[in-house]
């Protein structure tokens, strides 16, 4: 886009595999649709994706993400959608909760704090 170009937005979905001694990107899943600029955060070897945005859209969805390394697979689970759809916000889990802070929404720049249990 910075060359006058259309911005692109991506599904694919990479692990970091190791064999042997190597370490090799592996395209594993697709998402369900292109997403960027969600947040994210890590909780018992999960990784949580929180909002987000696409060309046209906003998103509150949240889902995880777990690899499961033996199987060569990556498994997606739904959690709760956001009140409102976010794009740009900070994540974070303490505990067993997860924190969403901010972002931008359709009304502009949120000043929002999220917890949601995690149990």
């Amino acid at each position: 886009p910075w060359q006058g170009g259309p911005k692109v937005w991506h599904s694919t979905v990479y692990a970091l595999v190791k064999r042997g001694n190597a370490h090799n990107w592996q395209t594993v899943q697709s998402l369900g649709r292109p997403l960027g600029y969600g947040a994210s955060a890590v909780w018992r070897n999960r990784v949580i994706c929180v909002g987000g945005n696409d060309a046209d859209y906003r998103y509150g969805d949240v889902f995880t993400l777990t690899w499961d390394g033996a199987a060569g697979r990556l498994r997606t689970d739904s959690l709760p959608a956001l009140p409102i759809a976010v794009a740009n916000g900070a994540a974070t889990v303490a505990g067993d909760t997860l924190y969403v802070f901010g972002g931008e929404s359709d009304r502009g720049t949120e000043r929002s704090l999220y917890a949601r249990s995690l149990l």
